[in-house]
């Protein structure tokens, strides 16, 4: 078991519930909310960690279609991980209205991907705690 990060090594996995099915905001490496806030965790635990090259490389895949929804630390994930990323087909990312995560929009703008504006206005959640957050489906 590993998390994808932007970096290999040893982190530490920032539980914030352990109540529930389903349950998720856990973080990796940096203890925040899915808004980059800081929080205090209910239970920590060492974790190793990973960049999607590492884990490409030692399952000898190159995958087609990549999934990043890590409650917050999307932009690591981008930014640690770009020659992976430039290879695939589709990449969908759940996006904040954060400065950081705008800015991982543009990094997969960079790599040659398209991104349909619509698409993402009619993914986005109009209230609640993930306001303004929607999946961002980015395509070549």
């Amino acid at each position: 078991n590993s998390g994808v990060l932007d970096y290999d090594g040893h982190s530490t996995l920032y539980i914030s519930d352990l109540g529930g099915f389903g349950r998720a905001l856990h973080s990796v490496d940096q203890e925040v909310n899915f808004d980059l806030t800081p929080r205090v965790s209910s239970f920590k635990q060492g974790i190793n960690v990973l960049t999607l090259s590492t884990f490409c490389r030692n399952m000898k895949v190159i995958p087609d279609h990549i999934k990043i929804d890590v409650d917050g630390l999307e932009h690591r994930i981008v930014e640690g991980n770009a020659e992976i990323l430039s290879k695939a087909k589709t990449v969908i990312i759940e996006i904040q209205n954060l400065k950081e995560h705008l800015l991982a929009v543009d990094i997969m703008l960079s790599l040659g991907f398209k991104l349909d504006r619509e698409q993402v206005r009619a993914a986005m959640r109009p209230s609640g705690l993930f306001k303004d957050a929607a999946e961002h489906l980015f395509y070549k």
